[in-house]
């Protein structure tokens, strides 16, 4: 026997007749598909060993595949036959409320629309935003595949950077709200702040915000 190869569940063998047919009454039920290279021609059969290799192979791999794909496919089918019950419609339906008016309340920019108004000279805008935001200076949500960040967040006296009053905010809500909790929270009327929403006033009474930011952060503790 020459060689002898073996890639998932296909084995490729390569000898003389004689070698295939003493190592083939070693395996049963099994099916076999023979290529003969019968001229003597020994650069042909490197050649045509490679190819039933790679195809073996890659077939081999395609199969796997396509059988991963098709559980993917009857999970999915599976889980949207999953009934809600009237608590889960209800809190989506509750979610989807609160997140249009956020979106609905301010403007929402992409980073390269930032990166116009402040003049940043990266060709990458979202390097910089990101920079702000894992600094916590500013925050993004994630809407239709991008990140947005809220006009009210932006300082034009200061050439459109993230107004020094909204870090503390954002520091002191660490890790308890993401980008949509920050949002909905920023766009709702707040009773510690006379019924004013506290977007409104992030740019003239960043201290009140925080302060009312405090009185949230200690009712979510002890909630």
């Amino acid at each position: 026997m020459k060689e002898e190869t073996r890639e998932s569940e296909s084995v490729v063998m390569i000898g003389s007749v004689q070698e295939i047919q003493n190592r083939l009454q070693q395996i049963s039920d099994s099916e076999v598909i023979a290529l003969v290279a019968d001229d003597g021609n020994d650069e042909r059969t490197s050649v045509l060993t490679e190819l039933v290799r790679h195809v073996t192979v890659d077939f081999d791999q395609k199969l796997a595949r396509r059988k991963r794909q098709a559980i993917a496919k009857m999970v999915e089918t599976y889980v949207e036959f999953v009934p809600l019950d009237k608590t889960a419609l209800l809190e989506a339906e509750m979610v989807g409320r609160a997140r249009k008016v956020a979106l609905e309340s301010t403007s929402w920019l992409t980073a390269r629309e930032i990166g116009q108004m402040a003049g940043l000279v990266s060709s990458n805008p979202s390097v910089q935003t990101s920079k702000w935001k894992r600094q916590r200076r500013i925050f993004a949500v994630s809407y239709a595949n991008a990140s947005l960040f809220p006009a009210y967040a932006l300082d034009v006296a200061n050439g459109y950077r993230p107004l020094k009053g909204l870090k503390p905010i954002l520091e002191l809500f660490g890790d308890s709200k993401d980008g949509w909790g920050l949002a909905y929270w920023f766009s709702s009327v707040n009773s510690y702040l006379g019924g004013q929403r506290p977007q409104d006033l992030l740019e003239t009474d960043p201290e009140q915000v925080l302060a009312a930011a405090e009185a949230e952060s200690i009712g979510v503790e002890h909630g």
